[in-house]
């Protein structure tokens, strides 16, 4: 038996739901195909070489290691594939998590293995991360970078000037485990801003950064003039890397007195102490120096042959036989 259909003349209409008929038809056999594709792929193993390195850097960090997946094609199968390695411990930009969670592993056509790059955020903790793609599974480990040593030198200083034109005085030192692949910026506080430590690397929270490949750095500190020996604590750390914050101290001592006889420069003029005018002194707050000064107990003896007495709280010089007293004139003998 034969069934004929009633025909129509063609028009634009008909044209169109055919074209779209075909193309409808055209996509379902590729999708089609390209599901048996992936499903007949089979993933047979991830390497990852090597296996154990340090974090750093994240999405925009140097390669550390290299993905390698090994496949098994179905017969016929020879297109080119991407294969999609995840990790258990995805990246967090906020957080220092581990491996960048997902790898593209091209595998080219004809081909029964494609490799891909690597990277990974900076880690607290060793962090082994497993790493999966189908049925196949491989893990890598983390290794962190972690400050072993502050240290501050010299330790023990004398403060200089007022803020901010007060010279540095010392260099501190922040030191890690090994070197980085990836630039870890430390910053540094002083336990007392206000204090004789107004900064640390020229600013009240200074930062310094550890650069890749390099295991230390530098910072510069400066300090002010003080009224009595004070000890400053200097902190550092990081958010780049594993703790822990570590400690240094230093202490700041007054200003010294120039060690040279008589009425020491900068002193300010001359307080009466007593009723008796003979006697004055002076306090330089710079030096925490006390100077006591007795005018010439013969009164009729004016310039040049005066001779004054002059008594300082700090040392004049080394080993001097009458101490801390000096004369208007004044022989001393020293040694070079």
């Amino acid at each position: 038996m034969q069934i004929t259909f009633p025909t129509f003349p063609p028009n634009d209409a008909v044209r169109k739901l055919r074209h779209c008929i075909v193309l409808s038809l055209l996509c379902a056999g590729f999708l089609v195909t390209q599901s048996a594709k992936t499903l007949a792929l089979q993933v047979v193993s991830i390497l990852v070489s090597p296996s154990n390195f340090l974090g750093g850097g994240g999405p925009n960090g140097p390669v550390v290691a290299t993905c390698t997946v090994i496949v098994q094609r179905a017969p016929g199968e020879t297109g080119e594939v991407l294969v999609w390695v995840t990790s258990n411990n995805p990246s967090n930009p906020l957080e220092i998590r581990g491996i960048i969670p997902d790898i593209p592993v091209d595998i080219p056509q004809f081909a029964s293995s494609g490799t891909g790059d690597v990277r990974a955020e900076g880690v607290a903790a060793v962090t082994t991360v497993v790493l999966t793609a189908s049925d196949a599974s491989t893990s890598v480990t983390i290794r962190p970078v972690y400050p072993i040593a502050l240290t501050i030198s010299p330790s023990h200083v004398v403060g200089k000037g007022l803020e901010p034109l007060s010279p540095f005085v010392a260099t501190g030192t922040i030191s890690v485990n090994e070197p980085p692949i990836w630039n870890v910026w430390f910053g540094f506080h002083s336990n007392d801003q206000t204090g004789p430590i107004p900064d640390v690397g020229g600013l009240p929270t200074g930062s310094t950064p550890i650069l890749a490949g390099q295991t230390s750095a530098h910072f510069d500190i400066r300090a002010v003039s003080v009224l009595s020996s004070t000890t400053v604590t200097i902190s550092g750390s990081s958010d780049e890397a594993a703790p822990p914050t570590l400690y240094a101290q230093i202490t700041v001592d007054p200003t010294s007195k120039v060690a040279s006889p008589g009425n020491p420069p900068g002193s300010g003029p001359p307080i009466s102490l007593f009723c008796d005018s003979s006697l004055s002194g002076t306090i330089n707050a710079s030096t925490g120096n006390v100077h006591l000064a007795k005018s010439d107990p013969v009164a009729t003896r004016g310039w040049p042959l005066i001779c004054n007495v002059h008594l300082d709280s700090q040392a004049v010089e080394a080993g001097r036989t009458m101490g801390n007293a000096t004369f208007t004139y004044d022989l001393h003998v020293t040694t070079q």
